[in-house]
């Protein structure tokens, strides 16, 4: 992304400590719908006046499938069959069931801003960790991306949540419904802004799942991604110098041409500053 000015705005990634590997293995973190952090993903929500016309239809007849219908004819949601009604949020998640293809999305979500006090405290550990800043202009970023979906896009911050107007018989889901879907958060995340990169994956591809789950017992993949990626390090000034060295390190040995800058905090204003990092702080460490 590029500003009026020219400057061009990296995608960040704000990791803990822990993360040292990322760098390490090249391999960062993609991850499936059911394991983001929002309780409203991937969550569609029909009109109620669509659902009152699928309910009525029912009704007058139990014989012939209608379009909603078909959404619904799994067993999982044999109940709704049988009731003869439902709700946007139960039409919703049939959805999801009726397109198999939705189990093979992963997500990586990353910020256009490096400044968040939010994102340091939450995401670094009260910067015990790091950030990563990436060319968003790798062709990585528009690689295997799901349905036409044409590159990265920018996460929509909303007070209401958006109502799906469509009754979506089509077998796979168009660009629009992806972007519709996946791209809108509440505004209590606002503070993120949030660019997602929305790939597909089949079972055969190259991903790597991890032997640990995350704190939610939901599965970690990771992916490959290319050495020249990774343009900017941001080490937080309460990350440990031993773990310091090793993300120099490993900076190193992935691009010759990685930035690497330090926080400071501001002693006039309530901001982070950004310093070049002076190889000084690893005086006397050893590993």
């Amino acid at each position: 992304m590029v500003l009026g000015n020219g400057d061009v705005i990296l995608f960040y990634k704000y990791v803990t400590e822990e993360r040292k590997n990322i760098l390490e293995n090249r391999e960062i973190r993609i991850t499936q719908l059911d394991a983001l952090n929002d309780p409203f993903e991937a969550l569609i929500l029909y009109n109620p006046e669509l659902v009152e016309k699928f309910n009525e239809e029912f009704k007058k007849s139990r014989s012939s499938l209608t379009l909603i219908e078909q959404l619904v004819k799994y067993d999982k949601f044999r109940h709704i069959l049988e009731n003869g009604s439902t709700t946007p949020a139960l039409l919703g998640k049939a959805f999801l069931e009726r397109h198999k293809e939705m189990k093979y999305v992963r997500i990586l979500s990353l910020s256009k801003t490096k400044e968040s006090l939010l994102m340091w405290s939450h995401y670094t550990d009260n910067f015990k960790g790091f950030v990563i800043g990436f060319n968003p202009k790798h062709s990585f970023f528009s690689e295997q991306l799901f349905n036409g979906v044409d590159g990265p896009k920018e996460v929509k911050y909303k007070c209401d949540r958006s109502l799906t107007e469509r009754e979506q018989d089509s077998d796979s889901l168009s660009r629009d419904s992806v972007i519709e879907f996946l791209c809108e958060k509440p505004r209590v995340w606002e503070y993120e802004e949030e660019v997602r990169i929305i790939k597909k994956f089949s079972d055969n591809d190259n991903i790597r799942t991890l032997s640990k789950k995350d704190k939610d017992d939901k599965e970690i993949n990771v992916y490959k991604f290319p050495s020249d990626l990774v343009q900017e390090i941001i080490i937080g000034h309460n990350m440990k110098p031993e773990s310091q060295k090793k993300v120099v390190e490993y900076c190193s040995k992935l691009n010759n041409e990685i930035k690497i800058y330090e926080t400071t905090i501001s002693t006039t204003k309530y901001k982070i500053e950004f310093n070049k990092y002076s190889n000084s702080n690893l005086l006397g460490i050893t590993l």
